[in-house]
């Protein structure tokens, strides 16, 4: 199946600005079950770009501005090809068993263990993980699912209540947040019992409306394309690569397992300031 994707980010001034440097990663990733297929990014005023592939392999695209300018767009346009995922055989791992591998796995997955930027170890971060923490026999799976339906229970999802830059604290104290939020409180507490969590920023197709739910009673062809323009995006966590069976792709916000209706954009130890 393909998605046609249209992503838009406007910033209007008070008054001109000048000399903006910016970096934005909006380019789909490339894995086993997405392929971006074609990508367009406009962006007004026009700027000079370059473009990149960071530390965690996702495309960014720099720019700058030097003219006064009183507003900014940028628009990123993507076709992408979604894949069925095969599900891969689920082994039992227990948190004892799993951290027997403790000392190698905290060298190769230094970033996703440790506190970074909007996932510190606080002391109200170590508490709430020490009222949910994990029992040696409990299954590594099964415990990153009961964190993410916990936090989903335990919290409102209230658009205000946080900001961009909010750290996994904020919700703890306001007890309400937005996507990210839930995605930094997740991530922290499985590092915290020592589990390698990522923060994605993932693309989603929202649920149909009955006028499109009529329209898509009509057979789909090969190739056929998804509209989401209407998509939205949101914080996830997302196993490692170097433990793909015994972790979960998840939004914590909405208690969902990322599917082919979810395409990922960029990936981090946690939340980028600059998109």
């Amino acid at each position: 199946m393909f998605f046609r994707i249209r992503h838009t980010t406007s910033f209007d001034y008070d008054g001109p600005v000048y000399q903006s440097h910016n970096e934005v990663r909006v380019r789909p990733r490339d894995s086993a079950t997405q392929r971006c297929v074609q990508f367009e990014l406009q962006i007004e005023p026009h700027p000079s770009t370059i473009e990149y592939a960071d530390y965690y392999g996702n495309t960014v695209h720099a720019f700058a501005i030097y003219p006064p300018h009183n507003s900014l767009s940028v628009t990123a346009t993507s076709i992408v090809e979604q894949m069925p995922e095969v599900p891969a055989a689920m082994q039992r791992v227990t948190i004892e068993e799993f951290l027997m591998r403790d000392a190698i796995r905290s060298q190769a997955e230094y970033d996703f263990l440790n506190a970074s930027r909007h996932v510190p170890f606080s002391p109200a971060m170590k508490k709430f993980f020490w009222l949910s923490r994990p029992d040696p026999a409990e299954d590594v799976t099964a415990y990153a699912t009961r964190i993410n339906e916990s936090i989903r229970q335990q919290f409102e999802y209230e658009p205000g209540r946080t900001r961009v830059h909010s750290t996994a604290d904020e919700i703890l104290t306001v007890g309400g947040g937005v996507c990210q939020d839930f995605a930094h409180l997740a991530i922290g507490v499985l590092r915290l019992a020592g589990i390698p969590a990522r923060y994605c920023r993932v693309i989603s197709r929202r649920r149909p409306t009955l006028a499109s739910k009529r329209s898509a009673r009509r057979p789909a062809t090969p190739g056929s394309r998804r509209n989401c323009r209407d998509s939205a995006g949101r914080g996830s966590i997302r196993p490692t690569d170097a433990a793909p069976t015994i972790a979960i792709s998840a939004s914590p916000m909405a208690a969902i397992i990322p599917t082919c209706r979810h395409c990922a954009a960029s990936i981090a130890a946690c939340r980028k300031n600059k998109s």
